[in-house]
């Protein structure tokens, strides 16, 4: 075969464009700090809400203080605009500090918190809450 610089030009072009095209998409991860809550009367929930335009898919877990996932993961296609909770697992201990951790391919595009909630007969409220960063 005959090569000209045209087509080494255009090879080494396509060689390129190859690589930017499929680049290794490795997930980012935000996490919330731990909140204490206290066993049977409050309990932990995960938060999180899609400010973009475009849906993400957003992985959730609920870990405690020695590094357990207690809920989750749980990974849902979040709708734009649209937010989820996960509640902390009645078959799990609630009692302690736990945390939550979002994973996404990027995380720009999500605010999340945890909350410590208390039911008080006819409405919930927040004792703590931690942002995720």
């Amino acid at each position: 075969m005959i090569s000209t610089k045209k087509n080494r030009f255009s090879f080494a072009a396509l060689a390129v464009a190859a690589i930017t095209v499929a680049p290794n998409v490795e997930a980012a991860v935000i996490a919330t700090s731990p909140v204490w809550a206290d066993s049977g009367q409050s309990y932990h929930a995960c938060n999180v809400v899609n400010i973009s335009t475009a849906t993400v898919s957003v992985t959730v877990e609920l870990i405690n203080s020695v590094g357990t996932v207690v809920t989750g993961p749980t990974t849902v296609s979040l709708l734009a605009g649209h937010s989820i909770e996960l509640p902390g697992s009645s078959s799990s201990d609630p009692s302690g500090f736990e945390w939550c951790r979002f994973t996404a391919s990027s995380v720009t595009s999500l605010r999340g918190n945890i909350s410590v909630f208390r039911y008080m007969g006819s409405y919930y409220d927040t004792l703590a809450m931690s942002e995720a960063k």
